[in-house]
């Protein structure tokens, strides 16, 4: 035997702690500097990038081909 407790003692003898805790907004200053010339054409770029861009089409055909290979019907299949 390793341990021999009450029950009771197990689940409600532990006192429990009460804690407070405050949590304070944090607060950041804009920062102030003028745009760069020709941000539109960076910016497109840059979320036109394959790192950047939606990863939608890889998720859909993932699940797609995952839910439609999971199962294999055996009826017809010789195993080849």
């Amino acid at each position: 035997m390793v341990c021999d407790l009450d029950m009771a003692f197990l689940h409600k003898g532990i006192p429990q702690l009460q804690l407070e805790a405050t949590w304070h907004r944090p607060h950041f200053d804009e920062p102030e500097f003028p745009p760069p010339a020709g941000i539109d054409k960076e910016l497109m770029k840059l979320l036109g990038s394959w790192n950047t861009c939606s990863k939608e089409w890889v998720i859909r055909q993932y699940d797609h081909e995952v839910q439609g290979t999971s199962v294999f019907e055996t009826a017809g299949w010789q195993g080849q």
